[in-house]
């Protein structure tokens, strides 16, 4: 049996009772370096318009369920509504400016290093950067939209059952592939429908 993308997860929760966010946080390891992707859910969190801007090096993948929400993402304003992607790529400043009163969203954080542990080929990795460092918003169509919703909610769960089933990491890691492969077929049919 080969083992070479098999690890163990351990899921923790982070909460910052300075800004009163819950995060679930999973940390991967893979021959001794620490991989982890978070999850967050806008219900979980306090927003507030005008939060300060914030770089991290790691990718997000932002999924809008409902209502709106501006931010601007790296000196480019963005309004994104219900349905629509969004794509960080690493080291890029985002600004929360505003949200609508029924805004809800989804936030898949993760480390570069992460999908490529996960055997994900990384010319998905590099597809999906180099197209979202121009274009980072997409709007998928119905049948996409409903299924990243399916897989942020699998996602959520796995990430809860990780520690009770021993599989839940593989698990976790196909499904996260199964995102990126929707977002780079979204991606490429957004440039296909509208060529510059």
């Amino acid at each position: 049996m080969n083992n070479a993308h098999q690890f163990s997860v351990q899921v923790k929760s982070i909460y910052d009772p300075a800004d009163c966010n819950s995060i679930s946080e999973t940390e991967t390891n893979s021959d001794g370096r620490k991989i982890s992707f978070s999850i967050v859910d806008s219900t979980e969190m306090e927003l507030f318009p005008l939060m300060s801007p914030a770089e991290t090096d790691d990718a997000a993948i932002l999924y809008i369920e409902k209502g709106e929400v501006t931010l601007v993402l790296d000196m480019k304003k963005f309004k994104l509504s219900k349905g629509m992607l969004l794509y960080k790529i690493p080291k890029v400043t985002v600004q929360l400016l505003s949200f609508s009163d029924d805004c809800h969203f989804k936030v898949f954080c993760f480390a570069p290093q992460f999908e490529i542990a996960g055997g994900m080929p990384i010319t998905h990795l590099n597809t999906i950067t180099a197209i979202a460092s121009n274009n980072p918003v997409v709007i998928p169509d119905t049948l996409t939209a409903a299924t990243v919703t399916v897989l942020f909610w699998l996602l959520q769960k796995k990430l809860g059952w990780s520690e009770i089933t021993p599989s839940g990491d593989e698990t976790i890691q196909h499904v996260f592939s199964l995102l990126i492969l929707e977002l780079v077929s979204s991606f490429k049919r957004n440039i296909a429908d509208n060529p510059c």
